[in-house]
């Protein structure tokens, strides 16, 4: 057929797609006509910007040929990849009158730039700039509305370079007037450790199209993919919880003080750098502007940000009057996202503490920040940790009665008022009873007792020693057993005893056999000398290390022993003398029954409850 009787733009563009069809399906077709008909459709500047990458770089039919036969082992493959390809160019011409206007919107939409792009890397896997060669090594990290993020490598290092999903070749769009923003602004405040470094900012020329593009690091993770992780193995608690929360209101506190506000703070913009939370995606940030560049003026319509996530002033008030509150808000909804991973919208109560009642304290904290209007919030890690301060501490009573609530969890069986006691020795009721433990070691002011000898403590931590030890204060012990007693007063008469078992030495020191225990320092994971703690300096693999004041002390129990543990306020400073008529009776025995325990049932009430 002689390509001249085709008239419209259509009628070439559908006869060579057929062509192409033919020769994907392994059939012999014209040479001559698909060379004709792919110089005139390329010689249209608005059809040529929509046309697929592999077009304008496979000028021979024997090059195409290689290039459909490599990307697809079948003929259905191949037909199917063309026919979305070419669909939505033919049917945008075959429904225009006056098919090149039609088209010069569509090369303009972010879904053809992506498709450029896509192209683009099919037959290039590198991408230069000053810097050298960046080899393509992931098509697709991650991808928004407005942009697409890829992976690279270069040097030896992973990098992601993120794509801003515009044309500026004839005129820069406020989009890409954000995106270069933010970059020209964090490029000065990387320092700060609060945001994902920004490293480069470039153009890509693809035939006719120029999309802008930065390079950052790679990260190992978003706060999203890591919480789902985590809670998918199992692996999640309420103490990783406190040390991202402790993250995220560092990193933002650190880019209020440096005059930025985010406003599009969500799981997915909170990435895991060098094993630490950061914030990206800055490209609506409001940036103070007596202090970094400004390129654009928000408009009203790029103030939403994020639905689930963002302040709801953000629609109704000026970009101008917007505080810092509007990331506080978000903060919480983020935390409200960590815990139960859905936001809150109009919900007055916050209820957290029947998934772990240490929850209790974020409640009112949550509750605070999602509060309507943004003057009813707190507005600085300073108020958001004076307000989890005050809530750790409990009055005398509220101390008691949670510790109670320890006991009767494990004696329930005695009912609200019964007496008696009872003896767990199985790893996993003593784990448990001793995570309870923990899970009030930092509101319940424990006192550990051996009668006249006791001292206050607030850590609790099982440790890697062995499947029954566990660190107590500074002691370090293998728990033989644990008996609570349960006085039929429910309010400072209970208690908890710890026997302990034999437990091999650190190797600090020449341990004689009549020694019970032995005192040394912990630091970076390598045990050393007491002296060394006191004098600040130790030898470490031959090495003369400067210790900071940043080594501890620790006590390890190498004998069978026992420790009684209540509250402070509870029966054991007030019966010492009983505490210590019965360590010193197990001193003599060395075994530990009911029978030897019987004096706890002379403690009385405290006359103060």
């Amino acid at each position: 057929m002689s390509t001249e009787y085709l008239k419209t733009d259509y009628e070439k563009l559908a006869y060579f797609v057929n062509l192409l069809k033919s020769r994907a399906s392994g059939k012999n077709v014209s040479e001559r006509e698909y060379t004709e008909l792919r110089e005139e459709l390329l010689s249209n500047k608005i059809l040529q910007s929509v046309l697929p990458t592999f077009i304008k770089t496979n000028g021979e039919l024997n090059s195409f040929w290689r290039f459909i036969k490599d990307k697809f082992s079948t003929y259905d493959e191949r037909t199917e990849f063309l026919t979305k390809e070419f669909e939505p160019i033919l049917r945008m011409l075959e429904n225009s009158q006056t098919s090149l206007p039609a088209l010069q919107k569509y090369a303009h939409t972010k879904d053809s730039i992506k498709q450029e792009l896509k192209e683009y890397f099919i037959s290039h896997n590198v991408l230069l700039n000053i810097y050298g060669e960046f080899t393509l090594t992931d098509k697709n990290i991650g991808n928004g509305g407005t942009s697409e993020v890829k992976g690279f490598e270069f040097g030896g290092k992973q990098y992601a370079i993120k794509f801003l999903l515009e044309d500026v070749s004839q005129k820069e769009s406020q989009a890409f007037k954000r995106f270069k923003q933010a970059h020209l602004n964090l490029v000065g405040i990387q320092h700060s450790g609060a945001i994902l470094p920004q490293l480069h900012f470039d153009v890509l020329n693809i035939a006719h199209i120029k999309v802008p593009y930065i390079v950052m690091p790679r990260v190992e993770q978003t706060l999203k993919s890591f919480v789902k992780e985590k809670k998918k193995k199992g692996e999640f608690s309420f103490e990783l919880f406190e040390k991202i929360f402790d993250n995220l209101l560092h990193i933002i506190d650190s880019i209020h003080l440096l005059s930025i506000i985010h406003r599009d703070i969500k799981p997915e913009n909170i990435f895991l750098f060098e094993r630490k939370f950061v914030l990206g995606d800055f490209d609506i940030a409001k940036f103070d502007k007596d202090l970094y560049t400004k390129l654009i003026e928000t408009s009203p319509t790029d103030r939403l940000a994020n639905y689930l996530f963002s302040a709801p002033e953000q629609v109704k008030v000026d970009t101008d009057e917007l505080t810092t509150s509007a990331d506080w808000y978000a903060f919480a909804q983020v935390l409200y996202w960590i815990i139960t991973e859905t936001a809150l919208r109009g919900q007055s109560k916050i209820q957290l503490t029947h998934i772990d009642s240490r929850y209790s304290k974020y409640e009112s904290l949550i509750a605070n920040l999602l509060s309507e209007n943004p003057q009813d919030r707190f507005s600085s890690k300073n108020e958001i940790l004076e307000h989890l301060e005050s809530k750790k501490k409990l009055s005398p009573d509220q101390i008691l009665l949670e510790f109670e609530d320890i006991i009767f969890k494990h004696m329930s069986h005695l009912g609200q008022s019964g007496q008696g006691f009872k003896k767990f020795e199985d790893i996993d009721s003593i784990n448990e009873i001793m995570q309870d433990l923990k899970n009030g070691e930092s509101r319940l002011n424990y006192w550990l007792s051996q009668g006249y000898s006791d001292l206050g403590i607030n850590r609790i931590k099982k440790l890697g020693l062995c499947d029954r030890c566990w660190l107590i204060g500074y002691n370090e012990v293998k728990i033989k057993s644990i008996w609570i007693f349960k006085h039929y007063y429910n309010l400072g008469c209970s208690c908890i005893i710890i026997e302990t078992d034999n437990l091999e030495s650190s190797g600090v020191y020449e341990i004689k056999p009549e020694y019970v225990s032995e005192e040394f320092g912990l630091f970076n994971g390598h045990y050393i000398k007491r002296g060394e703690v006191d004098v600040g300096w130790a030898e470490i693999d031959g090495k003369k290390v400067k210790l900071n004041g940043k080594a501890e002390i620790r006590v390890r129990i190498l004998k069978e022993d026992i420790f009684f543990l209540a509250p402070q306020n509870g029966p054991l400073v007030r019966h010492d003398g009983i505490i210590d008529s019965i360590y010193k009776s197990y001193q003599e025995v060395k075994a530990l029954n009911e029978r030897l325990l019987e004096p706890l049932s002379g403690i009385k009430k405290n006359m103060g409850y």
